[in-house]
């Protein structure tokens, strides 16, 4: 992101250097992190407040995992050796399911706690539960008062019934209880109501009855009269409104036990996981979270806090995919925008929030991510200007068809599922524009819709298999197929595309596999979709997208960081000087191979460096002294540091963005970036760690990364909806939209 930026305010720089010349010189002072890791960094200064140990690690997904499973056996085991309340609801749910649900609620930490803040939890739930019971009796009270103006018609038409001598009967029985009930409704008596409703006892089809002799009209008019006044009375009595205030009934009372049992095993379960935690010095992404919300309630409130001072350095507080944002986060960033407030009331100077999100793109709800805060936000954000927010309509990326079509699709999509129009949390329609014509004159969207393919189809595609008789891999397969022969049929074809490379000069070319990408809802199906590709000789990679690739530009600088922490490593001390780092030969190396050992740590021998050419003598001599300097600072400095020694040392970003091919350096910046946040994860616990990730990163992404990629780089992307976020592609295929996506 910050070489993003910085290559932004360049370009302006060029062009108007007296006003941006100096933002740039300032960039190196913006604070770019995520969340979580603005939250480590905060909890790293300020450990003391805190009451942490300063070199605390983060557990990662998987491993907090684990450390969930390892509290509930703990506890699970000490449930076993004694008799507490608590091992009722193993009996009562099954040993599976108790571990299950313990693991759910230690997932949900912030909001545990703060039940378990709430004082006793027996009255918290009582007091929850009346207020849910008040709200949906001001829900229910609404709902009738606005059907008054009906009952009263109703009354009517009953009282009419009743002496109406052709009314008898069935329908004269419903119309007597309807009126007994529809008074007491009028009068807001809602217990009178549902006492009145419940002394009948009321069919359970509501047809029309009545006998042939009635005014047909009339009759439908009697009808219509009690069955309004028995759907008001069931809604009542579904809710229950009326018994608010009265004690809970024996049900609601044994459901209040039995949530206290589960609380009482959570906070047990959760002392287990809290000294895990402890042992292993380890915090998760919940405790980070936490914790940097009590500093900042608690002592960046305070006047002379160490805490507040820091925060107060921060004068414009700007946030991305805001929609991603949990409620957790939204009272982190509350917290610091009015930090950020105080700083503008103090120093006299314009400050604001800037908060930027699209509701239709959260992506995230599995991780706690609620697009409700971000609504909110807005609304309130809204409220507090009273003019209307900016909105961001305009695609750069494509073309007005293309938009077209999706404004189509999303205008369907994003309706209310409600009757009550969009509530916070859904996602509503806005039409998008772009200024770009299509660039050729062809289908910017294709709906296909097909059965299971037929064997014939199969086998004239190239593809012979067992037939899957009339199930979902049997569509899955055509699916594969079909997708196949039109990546070959556009290869083939030539079909002219957008180069998307460049990020501003984009040509018109032929399409190349690497042009394409398939985007799958989950990677359940892969192996299926790897096969027809390989069996129809398309070239693909499979993309995690998850984790840093230790690529060969990462590599470079990774054995570098291998040799300084371990020097005896000459393997690691070759692989690094004949990478980009120094650009030694391999012949020199060959010559070098005598004095490799002495590379940055003795004297070497010049009868050595003889045979070589001046250009490489000179690169021998810098890495020498370069290996030198950085062999002193390994011994001292953390692995964050020490990247950026070697970064400097060598002028290796400014390597990387030399490369002619603009968006392959962009890539490879990108990456570097990534490193040197995982070398700041990892700046208490040592290099060693940092190696250690690093080896498992590269073990998992080739596990996990397949293909028949050649040497050229021309394959089909294959990767996740969720991975695909933020990229662009001249073509895509999304197959399996027949799913249920609202189940």
């Amino acid at each position: 992101m910050r070489q993003r930026i910085r290559r932004a305010i360049r370009a302006k720089a060029d062009g108007n250097p007296v006003v941006w010349r100096h933002r740039l010189d300032e960039l190196d002072s913006l604070q770019v992190a995520t969340v979580h890791s603005f939250c480590q960094r905060l909890l790293t200064e300020h450990a003391v407040e805190v009451g942490i140990d300063p070199d605390f690690a983060v557990a990662e997904e998987t491993e907090a995992v684990s450390l969930l499973d390892e509290a509930v056996r703990r506890y699970c085991h000490e449930l076993d050796r004694s008799e507490a309340p608590t091992s009722e609801l193993v009996g009562l749910f099954r040993p599976a399911v108790f571990r299950q649900v313990l693991v759910d609620l230690l997932t949900k930490e912030h909001l545990m706690a703060q039940l378990d803040a709430s004082g006793p939890v027996a009255t918290h739930l009582r007091t929850v539960w009346a207020a849910a019971h008040a709200e949906a009796e001001a829900s229910v009270t609404a709902e009738i008062m606005s059907r008054q103006s009906e009952l009263a018609d109703a009354r009517s038409i009953l009282k009419a019934a009743l002496i109406d001598p052709d009314v008898k009967g069935v329908l004269g029985i419903r119309c007597g209880w309807a009126l007994g009930t529809v008074e007491p409704l009028l009068h807001g008596n809602w217990i009178g109501a549902r006492a009145a409703f419940n002394a009948e006892t009321w069919p359970k089809s509501v047809r029309d009855v009545g006998g042939g002799k009635m005014d047909p009209e009339f009759k439908r008019l009697c009808n219509k009269a009690w069955r309004l006044v028995h759907a008001t009375c069931d809604r009542l009595e579904r809710v229950r409104a009326g018994s608010v205030g009265e004690e809970p009934d024996k049900q609601d009372r044994e459901a209040l036990r039995l949530l206290g049992l589960w609380h009482s095993a959570w906070k047990q379960a959760n002392g287990h996981l809290n000294d895990i935690k402890r042992e292993r010095n380890l915090l998760t992404f919940d405790d980070l979270e936490l914790k940097a919300l009590h500093l900042l309630k608690v002592h960046a409130a305070q006047p002379t806090s160490r805490v507040r001072s820091a925060i107060l350095d921060i004068n414009h507080l700007l946030v991305d995919e805001y929609q991603d944002i949990n409620p957790l986060q939204q009272e982190i960033i509350g917290c610091l925008a009015a930090l950020t407030g105080n700083v503008v009331a103090e120093g006299g100077r314009q400050g604001r929030l800037f908060a930027v999100g699209d509701t239709k793109q959260s992506i995230y709800r599995f991780r706690g991510a609620e697009v409700s805060e971000f609504v909110k936000l807005a609304e309130d954000i809204q409220r507090r200007l009273a003019q209307p927010l900016g909105t961001l309509s305009e695609s750069f990326r494509t073309h007005r068809e293309l938009i077209a079509a999706t404004n189509a699709v999303f205008g369907t999509m994003f309706q209310p599922l409600g009757k009550n129009g969009h509530q916070d949390y859904e996602a509503k329609p806005m039409a998008l524009r772009s200024s770009r014509e299509a660039p050729v004159r062809q289908p910017s969207l294709e709906v296909h819709t097909f059965a299971q393919a037929e064997p014939g189809e199969r086998e004239n595609a190239g593809v012979h298999r067992g037939r899957s008789d009339d199930t979902a891999d049997g569509k899955r397969l055509a699916e594969y197929d079909f997708i196949a022969s039109q990546l070959r049929q556009l290869r083939e074809s030539g079909r002219r595309v957008v180069d998307l490379s460049h990020p501003v000069e984009r040509e018109i070319r032929c399409f190349r596999y690497s042009d394409a990408a398939v985007l799958l809802r989950a990677r359940t199906h892969l192996p299926l979709l790897e096969e027809v590709l390989h069996e129809q000789g398309v070239p693909f990679r499979v993309v995690d997208g998850t984790d840093l690739k230790v690529q060969a530009h990462i590599r470079s600088v990774v054995a570098l960081l291998r040799w300084l922490h371990r020097s005896s490593d000459q393997f690691s001390l070759a692989a690094a000087l004949r990478s980009p780092l120094f650009g030694i030969s391999d012949e020199s190396l060959l010559l070098l191979a005598g004095n490799l050992a002495a590379m940055g740590v003795e004297h070497l021998d010049d009868e050595a460096l003889a045979d070589m050419d001046a250009d490489q003598r000179d690169k021998v001599w810098h890495a020498h002294r370069v290996l030198s300097t950085l062999r002193g600072k390994a011994l001292v400095l953390s692995p964050d540091r020490l990247l950026a020694e070697v970064l400097c040392e060598t002028g290796y970003e400014s390597v990387l963005h030399g490369n002619s091919d603009t968006l392959r350096a962009r890539d490879c910046l990108d990456d570097l970036e990534s490193l040197q946040w995982l070398a700041f994860q990892c700046r208490t616990t040592g290099m060693g760690t940092l190696l250690r990730r690093l080896a498992a990163q590269e073990r998992q992404a080739n596990q996990r990364e397949g293909g028949t990629e050649p040497e050229d780089g021309e394959a089909v992307q294959i990767m996740t909806v969720h991975g695909a976020k933020g990229l662009e592609f001249p073509v895509v295929f999304v197959p399996n939209l027949e799913y249920d996506w609202t189940s």
